[in-house]
């Protein structure tokens, strides 16, 4: 299997602050030669069309940083694709768009667990799974948005501003905030309470009630779970305006 190299150069902003002192400074020109000495040196060692990225030390969301991004989730099969949108930081609002795609793909695999369990004749056990599937995708679509304090801090950091700041305008809860009873709460807001108690009691009826349960168990995880991440995608969109907002300011 042919191997696929990419080829970065990093500290892009460096080399623009120092040309930025000439007279004739044009930062596209300048960011095309840097591009063009990479190539002619790679291809002087041999390499056949090398894809050359110019990336920032501090601002990833620009020069070529989102377009190495997207080229590594494009030629990665749909696993590893999966798992790299999840791990890529949140630095641009497309990155958040594909994270949030990605993520809604795999919604109803979940859904299918929690109607598995729901078709088991025994009451209160669909209830006790269900919320240990949504604590558990709830705070993976958290850390993949990077709505937890360590990717807050990293991001507070990287903009000079205040983690409170960022904090500010979210409104879905953290990953520590990603408790049983905040799961538990999004079940009983989705179904009824009334409704909820009859759907895991209804499941003991033979044939009938465990399909009928099964099919409940199934819509109502792939709902909580859809819109959640509806919330937290919208969350990190923010949360990214009001950096980039600060930074300018």
């Amino acid at each position: 299997m042919e191997k696929k190299f990419y080829f970065v150069r990093s500290k892009v902003d460096v080399d623009l602050s120092s040309e930025r002192k000439k007279r004739d400074f044009k930062e596209e020109k300048t960011l095309q030669a840097i591009r063009s000495d990479c190539m002619e040196q790679l291809q002087e060692a041999g390499i056949i069309s090398p894809q050359v990225f110019l990336v920032s030390r501090w601002d990833f969301d620009k020069y070529d940083f989102p377009q190495l991004q997207e080229t590594l989730a494009n030629e990665l099969d749909i696993h590893k694709k999966h798992l790299l949108l999840c791990a890529l930081p949140s630095t641009s609002e497309k990155i958040l768009k594909e994270k949030q795609k990605a993520l809604q793909e795999q919604i109803w695999k979940q859904a299918l667990k929690s109607c598995a369990v729901a078709a088991v004749p025994l009451p209160f056990l669909s209830v006790k799974c269900d919320v240990n599937i949504l604590v558990e995708n709830m705070r993976q679509y958290c850390k993949s948005f990077g709505l937890d304090d360590d990717a807050l801090e990293s991001l507070a950091k990287l903009f000079g501003m205040s983690v409170h700041g960022l904090k500010s305008v979210i409104k879905s809860p953290l990953v520590k905030d990603i408790t049983r009873e905040e799961a538990l709460k999004r079940l009983r807001e989705a179904t009824g309470e009334g409704r909820m108690t009859a759907k895991y009691f209804i499941s003991v009826v033979p044939l009938i009630g465990t399909g009928i349960a099964a099919k409940r168990s199934y819509n109502v995880t792939y709902e909580v779970l859809h819109r959640f991440l509806e919330e937290v995608a919208e969350d990190a969109q923010q949360v990214l305006k009001k950096a980039f907002r600060e930074s300018k300011e």
